[in-house]
């Protein structure tokens, strides 16, 4: 053992970990406060936008009157896009559930296409014999979902020599 050694006047303190602190720690003061600043200035303009609309429509309380050409023209054009919107507008998916409630074990499904006129609807399909087929149609008809239920067209499949089922091709019309 040194007994020399003055313990005292020895620094036990480590200033570059305590410096290396501090600036981490200025750091990231300096960050959170310009990050205050810049939601502070983005906060005051965003303001001063709402506050020009808000005076803006304080200043149009005036009685702006429309020509009545103008408005029916406008709902014109109204009628004309909600006949469109109604056109294209179909609930598939009710569909979807009332065919797969009305269609018998036996079947397949194959297509499920509109048809070209008056919001019909072509389903078409396999089935293993005539009385499955006649089956679907008595099930479309009685569902009450579809009207114009009708079997237009069937045709037997074979493999080999012996017929292995019935394609057929049903319209009807879906009933709101």
């Amino acid at each position: 053992m040194n007994l020399r050694i003055n313990l005292a006047t020895r620094v036990y303190v480590d200033y570059q970990k305590i410096n290396l602190m501090l600036a981490l720690l200025f750091l990231a003061i300096a960050s959170w406060g310009s990050l205050a600043l810049y939601s502070i200035s983005v906060n005051d303009s965003e303001n001063g936008r709402l506050e020009q609309l808000i005076n803006r429509s304080k200043g149009s309380d005036k009685d702006e009157k429309v020509s009545e050409a103008e408005f029916n023209r406008v709902m014109a054009n109204i009628r004309f896009a909600n006949t469109i919107l109604d056109k294209k507008g179909y609930d598939w998916l009710t569909l979807l559930d009332n065919i797969e409630l009305s269609v018998p074990a036996g079947v397949s499904l194959k297509g499920l296409s509109p048809a070209d006129k008056g919001g019909q609807i072509k389903v078409s399909g396999t089935a293993v014999n005539f009385a499955t087929v006649r089956r679907v149609v008595e099930q479309l008809e009685g569902s009450g979902k579809f009207s114009d239920v009708y079997l237009v067209e069937q045709t037997f499949f074979k493999e080999g020599n012996s017929v292995k089922g019935i394609n057929f091709t049903v319209t009807c019309k879906a009933v709101n």
